[in-house]
């Protein structure tokens, strides 16, 4: 192990520690932050400076503007698309949904008027094939490639 050296101090081990001076209240914050990381301190602050570093963000300057610009500009495009998925259901409503209820409801009617009564037909049901699972499904092999 190499010895390092601190104010004529000699200190055994590889850590290669450094102190840093900021104020009483900042650390008090910081250790609180870095508690609910369960991470060291170092560890912390290791990863506050590669996320500033790899996002290209400056605590002081435009780093927060261009996040939060981001967020808007992310929900104005959320917000189009939401509505033209609402203009696609209401189209739906118009043109097929609306026209087969009004249609059902007159041919209801035309029954009805008619004095017809229903006739209680047994509803057949078709027996079902059970060799579906020795077929592999896109499921199951997603399943077992991805676990």
């Amino acid at each position: 192990m190499e010895k390092q050296s601190t104010n004529d101090r000699t200190k055994k081990g590889s850590g290669g520690y450094s102190n840093i001076t900021i104020k009483k209240e900042t650390a008090i914050r910081f250790r609180s932050y870095s508690k609910k990381f369960g991470k060291s301190h170092s560890e912390v602050l290791d990863g506050m400076v590669c996320y500033f570093k790899e996002n290209n963000l400056d605590p002081f300057g435009e780093g927060t503007k261009i996040i939060v610009d981001n967020i808007k500009k992310l929900e104005r495009q959320m917000m189009k698309k939401f509505d033209r998925l609402i203009a696609i259901i209401k189209n739906m409503e118009k043109t097929s949904i609306r026209p087969t209820y009004e249609m059902m409801l007159i041919l209801y009617e035309a029954y009805v008027r008619d004095g017809r009564k229903p006739k209680r037909e047994p509803v057949k049901i078709r027996e079902e094939r059970m060799d579906f699972w020795s077929l592999e499904t896109p499921f199951q092999k997603w399943s077992m490639t991805e676990c």
